[in-house]
């Protein structure tokens, strides 16, 4: 049979030893918890800024707004899964993960919110903003995203090896 030849596929849900189906979701929510942060501070971030980046839909569609932006966290917590992977904190203690999510939040905050937002604004609309870009509002957003994206993907991040258990 075709099936039986000894031969193992790849868990692609563990790449880089992080699990990306829960990076995924867990990214999911987090981009929810900046929305949430985001719509109380700034409104016109989800309606307008957002699907403009993308160049997306007409402006002031929120819905667009909402959905490009959590399709986009997802795909972040992919990396975070990557990363949580690479740095072999795979069920770590919650302070460890929530710590490296709210670290990887601010390097995203850094690297695309604050230099790649307002160059890609300069390219693509005759808008700008300075470079860097230092917006509280998006500070804000980006750790709330690393707090619930942290806290979901510890929840349920099944430690490498239960405790108290030694292999033998």
């Amino acid at each position: 049979m075709a099936t039986e030849t000894g031969l193992s596929s790849p868990d692609v849900s563990v790449p880089f030893g992080g699990n990306w189906r829960l990076g995924f979701v867990s990214g999911f929510f987090g981009g929810i918890g900046f929305g949430a942060v985001v719509s109380v501070v700034d409104p016109a971030l989800l309606r307008v800024t957002i699907p403009a980046i993308y160049g997306v839909g007409p402006p002031g569609d929120v819905i667009l707004g909402w959905v490009v932006h959590v399709m986009h966290a997802a795909v972040l917590g992919i990396a975070f899964a990557a990363v949580v992977g690479l740095t072999g904190r795979s069920g770590a203690s919650a302070r460890e993960q929530i710590g490296e999510a709210l670290l990887f939040s601010l390097a995203v905050w850094l690297v695309l919110a604050a230099i790649a937002l307002p160059l890609w604004i300069a390219v693509a609309s005759p808008r700008s903003l300075p470079v860097p870009y230092i917006s509280n509002t998006m500070l804000a957003g980006h750790l709330a995203y690393g707090m619930v994206m942290g806290t979901i993907y510890y929840a349920f991040d099944a430690p490498a090896e239960p405790p108290g258990r030694a292999e033998h």
